[in-house]
């Protein structure tokens, strides 16, 4: 198997639901530890994924208090990466990226493929781009 953290991630997303197949087809401890080792590799949303599953005994043996760690210590990594990305932009004002630890997906802040702007997304819903018909998320310039 590879050493890709976000393929190795969505495999696990995939092991964990069952997707493909019947809910019989769930591996839940494949996914623990999928998670595990894109979590090893860097991937932030895996470490966060590991963090809840030992938190809850789900695919792993519980442990409360290191699932807790891992919960912290991912959004510790996402903080620090979204500070970096921010101050290398010098954009001032960016998404909370620590919302996507309550269910939002918010996506990194990036520039239209056409206009080439400074933009940011909003928690909006995708939609499709009149101008070169990409799928993107609605833009809101700064």
């Amino acid at each position: 198997m590879g050493t890709h953290p976000g393929a190795l991630f969505s495999i696990a997303v995939i092991q964990f639901n069952g997707s493909g197949g019947s809910k019989n087809h769930m591996n839940i401890r494949a996914g623990a530890l999928l998670c595990t080792r894109a979590a090893s590799y860097g991937h932030i949303d895996a470490l966060r994924e590991l963090g809840h599953c030992l938190q809850d005994g789900y695919g792993l043996r519980q442990n409360v208090a290191l699932g807790r760690r891992l919960l912290i210590q991912a959004n510790a990594r996402e903080l620090a990466a979204d500070l970096f990305l921010s101050s290398n932009r010098k954009l001032g004002l960016s998404a909370c990226s620590l919302l996507s630890d309550y269910g939002y997906n918010v996506p990194t802040p990036v520039a239209h493929p056409r206009t080439g702007g400074k933009v940011r997304a909003t928690l909006l819903p995708a939609i499709k781009c009149r101008g070169c018909h990409c799928r993107i998320m609605k833009w809101a310039r700064q």
